[in-house]
């Protein structure tokens, strides 16, 4: 009779399972107590609070399935990491292959088996709750068993190239934020070293850590209402629905991947590697170089900081290889356990990552990509900004102003970066290109002096070009709004008691105050103007101050009542010389209260 090969082990599934129970009976507590014991402490709920809760735990999908997973792939490959269960497993009747399918399978099943008990109970929790929770039952299920197979099987990858214990869960969680820290890093060199670069957004490499992309960045997924057109003309919430399924799909099959690379890992790894800190011996250099480089980074750039942050690239250079000469050792050491490293080999290969640093670093200081000297062709700008997101034109002789500015302050680039310490005031250059890519400089001018230097003009060129009275309108109200879309406006002045009068202009009322007196005031006040001459900011009689009196207008959707503070909704504060808006205030029954400016400086 031919005998088969088995591809997996009952017994050994039982035993595993009977062996974790601790751990997945701790983590089926913590679920019944967070979703349906929960929803039975509800008082009188109504059936759509009870099934957006339901979703909402749907949500802590990443949250749960980030330190559950690692936990269960400990235990269930825990015997790789010691050398008497590594060989008692290795003389069992059962083949590698068997081996992982039962011990991976165990583990998937810590997972399933009780959050369908959870999602059982949370059906009989709502029929009680008389709320039907069927349909948000199968999609807590679902997120959490798609969430849990990417970060089980990444940690089961983790825990069959490791040896050691202690080694798993911090490899584990390095290489979860590995690629968002290191972009960091990389930029904040760049930023430091290369003139006027700068970064804003979420780090590119952010999808690349799912846990600090959901759970930090709120790019998980999330819980959003379904309305309804009532017979009053009313949106009303009808349900919720669960977004966030592309995500999860993607996760899942990443983590099939990763169990099948693991799969493979596990056939032909040696089990005498137990209870060393890398267990694949041709991983062991490549995990030596990249802790040494890593740690030139992040140690580097704290020593750097911690002695007084400066743009000396010598001291960040001496940091960084400091840095990365206590990885190298250190990463020895750990990698052979030992602490005679310190031998001829090793000084000659920290002396040539020493030469990759310096190397790395005389790269982003000369520039050899270009990327300071880089200025958009006018053609290619779609819409341009002075500051950070907001006042975006599309003025073609605006963006030719400010492209002018910007190619001037590259040409007194030495005479810029000299007046930096005396004092300065930073600004954004923004650019939205036609091909949908955006470009971001931010520069720093001097703000103190007033000796008609290079630089000194350059800070007066940007003032002149703020108070472009077209500029000052169009920043104010993006090329997005017009007069026919404003929804609300609002006048008020305030004191220290609260408000000092206040009108809600109708739609026609606002469309006409727009015109004839906000507009206006914009383009001949001091409203939005601005002076970066520090030494000029005394104030004196005779120049113009805050009034107290505001106004809050909105646009499209947007209202002023319901404190919306985003797109579409505009604050001004009002100074002594917007006299139209003044007048406009006071024969409306807003009076201002002050007379002049709270920091007046004293007399005499």
């Amino acid at each position: 009779m031919k005998s088969k090969t088995s591809c997996f082990n009952g017994t050994l599934f039982r035993r595993t399972l009977q062996r974790g129970l601790p751990l997945w009976g701790i983590y089926l507590l913590l679920m019944l107590v967070t979703v349906p014991a929960h929803i039975l402490s509800f008082q009188d709920p109504q059936a759509l609070w009870v099934q957006q809760y339901v979703l909402k735990a749907a949500t802590m999908c990443h949250m749960a399935a980030f330190f559950y997973g690692p936990a269960v792939a400990l235990l269930v490959f825990s015997h790789l990491y010691k050398s008497t269960s590594a060989n008692f497993f290795g003389a069992l009747p059962l083949t590698r292959t068997a081996q992982f399918n039962t011990q991976y399978l165990a583990g998937l099943t810590m997972c399933l088996l009780p959050n369908a008990l959870v999602g059982v109970l949370t059906l009989v929790a709502g029929g009680l709750q008389h709320a039907a929770v069927g349909t948000q039952v199968g999609i807590f299920f679902a997120a959490h068993c798609l969430t849990f197979l990417f970060y089980y099987s990444f940690a089961c990858l983790v825990a069959v190239v490791t040896g050691n214990l202690m080694a798993m869960p911090i490899l584990y969680m390095i290489l979860n934020f590995v690629a968002v820290v290191v972009e960091m890093m990389v930029k904040f060199l760049l930023e430091t070293f290369m003139f006027g670069l700068t970064f804003h957004g979420q780090p590119a490499l952010l999808p690349l850590s799912p846990f600090a992309n959901a759970v930090m960045s709120g790019n998980g997924p999330s819980v959003e209402p379904i309305y309804h057109l009532d017979a009053a003309g009313m949106h009303t919430i009808d349900g919720y629905m669960f977004t966030g399924w592309q995500g999860l799909l993607i996760l899942a099959a990443v983590g099939v991947v990763f169990a099948v690379l693991a799969f493979l890992i596990h056939r032909f790894r040696r089990m005498e590697s137990a209870g060393d800190v890398i267990a694949i011996r041709h991983l062991k250099g490549v995990a030596l170089y990249c802790f040494t480089f890593g740690c030139a980074l992040v140690l580097g750039i704290g020593f750097h900081m911690f002695l007084g942050y400066n743009q000396s690239i010598t001291l960040m250079a001496v940091c960084m290889i400091v840095g990365g000469g206590v990885g190298y050792f250190l990463g020895e050491m750990i990698l052979h356990r030992s602490l005679r490293v310190f031998r001829k080999k090793n000084l000659i290969n920290c002396v040539i990552c020493a030469a990759i640093i310096v190397a790395g670093l005389l790269c982003i200081r000369l520039d050899l990509l270009g990327l300071t000297e880089y200025v958009p062709e006018p053609e290619d700008v779609a819409s341009c900004t002075t500051q950070y997101q907001n006042g975006w034109t599309e003025d073609p002789e605006i963006i030719d102003q400010v492209l002018e500015l910007h190619h001037a302050i590259l040409e007194n680039r030495d005479n810029v970066e000299m007046e930096e310490d005396a004092g300065y005031y930073s600004f954004y250059l923004n650019y939205r290109l036609k091909n949908g890519k955006q470009v971001t400089r931010r520069y720093n001018l001097p703000a103190y002096k007033n000796d008609g230097s290079a630089a000194d003009r350059l800070i007066d060129r940007y003032i002149a070009l703020e108070n472009d009275p077209d500029y000052i309108v169009q920043r104010a109200f993006t090329t997005d709004y017009e007069l026919q879309d404003i929804s609300e406006c609002h006048i008020y002045s305030y004191g220290n008691y609260g408000y000092n009068g206040e009108v809600f202009l109708t739609k026609a009322e606002a469309m006409e105050f727009f015109e004839t007196a906000l507009v206006p005031d914009l383009r001949e006040s001091s409203m939005k103007k601005v002076e970066y001459r520090m030494d000029t900011m005394e104030w004196e009689d005779g120049m113009p101050f805050d009034t107290g009196i505001a106004v809050d207008i909105a646009f499209k959707e947007n209202t002023v009542s319901g404190g919306n503070s985003g797109d579409g909704f505009f604050y001004f504060s009002i100074p002594s010389d917007a006299t139209r808006v003044i007048e406009y205030a006071m024969a409306h029954g807003v009076e201002p209260t002050n007379e002049k400016p709270i920091n007046e400086p004293p007399k005499g």
